[in-house]
């Protein structure tokens, strides 16, 4: 059983989050054995909850040691690969993405949705650096997963430790926004391209009040656009000047951006609770 506890991964070895209190006591009992006999019949029975083993002769509570002991050690081989299934079904879940489909269709979907958002942002070292691993072609479905979630975590899964499970989790939520904020920015680029001769600039306006909704909504501004609204905009600058700091210039321009927010969008859905997968699925789901 040594070469078992030796032969898995530092993360195994470290998590208290990814595995129960039992496989817990367990691993410390094999971490701090000063004799296998004394690890076999004293230190683990009571890591699991049974007395010493040595001398209970009922062969029903040595069939059920055995049984509980089977299950914490198949618990600690089975730890790795049920850290990599919750974060295939975070990151999902983070794109709107159904977590129960197969990672190779997750895969296809996340890299036909993010396919040319790097042109989008100017972000070299996160969210451009996400996305080309998102659309990344070569390697298998598990080494895909592992490289998105090594960029995540800042260091290989299986050397993960608690703390780095928590980074990689805040990141994916972090970047994950910014990412559908991109795709809504080239949904209009794209719509508005067909209207607009010459170049145009997008805009996503978003409103985060505490105890209210997410109101946000997205803009293009062409060259006529930008003509027509510069007189508005410089007594917008001017009214905004008469205040005494940046502060309660900010304040108004918040609470003017979510009034008119509110007002403009109306009873419509909230359109930042999806990121257009549902075609992308389908797609993939046709393809097979």
């Amino acid at each position: 059983m040594a070469s078992f506890m030796g032969g898995l991964p530092e993360y195994t070895h470290k998590t208290r989050r990814g595995v129960s209190e039992k496989a817990i006591k367990v691993r410390n009992a094999f971490s701090l054995a000063k004799s296998p006999e004394r690890l076999l019949f004293e230190e683990i029975p009571q890591a699991i909850g049974f007395s010493d083993i040595r001398s209970d002769q009922n062969s029903e509570r040595m069939e059920e040691f055995s049984q509980v002991l089977i299950e914490v050690l198949r618990e600690l081989k089975n730890a790795y690969d049920t850290l990599l299934a919750n974060q295939k079904a975070l990151l999902a879940q983070a794109f709107n993405i159904d977590p129960n489909l197969p990672l190779a269709d997750v895969r296809k979907i996340l890299a036909g949705n993010c396919h040319g958002l790097e042109n989008y942002t100017v972000d070299t070292q996160g969210i451009r650096a996400l996305i080309a691993r998102m659309t990344k072609s070569s390697g298998s479905e598990d080494e895909w997963l592992e490289n998105i979630l090594m960029f995540l975590g800042n260091k290989p899964t299986n050397r993960w430790q608690d703390s780095d499970r928590d980074t990689a989790e805040y990141r994916l939520t972090d970047y994950s926004r910014r990412i559908i904020d991109l795709e809504k920015l080239r949904l209009h680029d794209k719509d508005r391209a067909k209207s607009f001769d010459g170049d145009f600039d997008v805009y996503l306006l978003r409103s985060i009040k505490k105890g209210g909704a997410i109101q946000d909504e997205v803009v293009a501004i062409d060259k006529e656009s930008a003509k027509q609204i510069s007189h508005t905009k410089e007594k917008m600058r001017l009214a905004l000047g008469d205040l005494i700091d940046k502060e309660l210039m900010l304040g108004a321009l918040a609470e003017m951006v979510d009034d008119f927010l509110n007002e403009y969008k109306g009873d419509k859905p909230n359109s930042d609770e999806q990121f257009e997968p549902q075609e992308a699925r389908m797609t993939a789901v046709e393809e097979k």
